[in-house]
């Protein structure tokens, strides 16, 4: 009985080894191929971020425009009236 028992264990022992070796090739492929994808998503995503940043300079810079244009559409006529009373007889 000792010897069966002994027998299936061994068997068994290299049946898992076997299997364990296959599972163990998938893994690290999936694992490598999931790195890959890892790394072209983030730089994807990099991508992305620097064409958003890009898009809010681009926003910020012609809000910075229409900010100076119309302090000065209103802080000239105010200036001129100023020095037009100031100058009044």
């Amino acid at each position: 009985m000792n010897s069966i028992e002994t027998s299936y264990r061994t068997e068994l022992g290299e049946f898992f080894d076997a299997h364990f070796g296959r599972f163990e090739e998938k893994l690290e492929r999936r694992l490598t191929d999931t790195t890959a994808n890892l790394g072209n998503r983030i730089e994807q995503l990099r991508a992305n971020v620097d064409l958003k940043i890009e898009q809010l300079r681009v926003a910020l810079h012609s809000t910075r425009t229409d900010m100076l244009k119309w302090s000065l559409g209103l802080w000239v006529p105010v200036a001129l009236a100023v020095i037009g009373l100031y100058f009044k007889p």
